[in-house]
């Protein structure tokens, strides 16, 4: 309970459902990550978590979660989303299909980072369009 309430004030959490079941959230942070120290804070958002359950993998609920991200990044003058991902090779195909570049891979100190970036610009999604909520209000 104690981190979903720090993750709640970081910035809002978007839940996806199907048929009334949650398939996917993503946290967004408003203020720079850690992981992105030579960056400037205020021109972008900052997906801190993206999780998508696997019965729904390549169904499109990652892509409407992050459409929604870029959304909220618009509404609130935003011009960048970033994020970091393990550096596996799926997740980097999956992330440049959905128009982020690879910025580069930094080591965080216990482990080591792919960072990615796109513009907060509209993109399409493909696949299933699932339902979002924001979970926190002003998202």
């Amino acid at each position: 309970a104690d981190a979903l309430q720090r993750d709640i004030r970081c910035g809002p959490i978007l839940v996806a459902t199907s048929r009334g079941r949650i398939v996917g959230a993503v946290y967004v942070q408003w203020r720079k990550s850690k992981s992105w120290p030579d960056r400037r804070g205020g021109d972008a958002l900052y997906v801190r978590r993206l999780v998508i359950a696997r019965r729904v993998a390549g169904q499109g609920v990652a892509d409407a979660l992050l459409l929604a991200v870029a959304a909220i990044a618009r509404r609130h003058h935003r011009a960048n989303v970033r994020l970091t991902s393990a550096p596996l090779e799926p997740m980097a195909r999956i992330y440049h299909r959905l128009g982020f570049t690879l910025v580069d891979e930094v080591d965080t100190g216990p482990y080591s980072v792919f960072r990615f970036e796109r513009q907060a610009a509209p993109f399409r999604t493909a696949g299933v369009h699932a339902r979002i909520r924001a979970q926190r209000s002003g998202a």
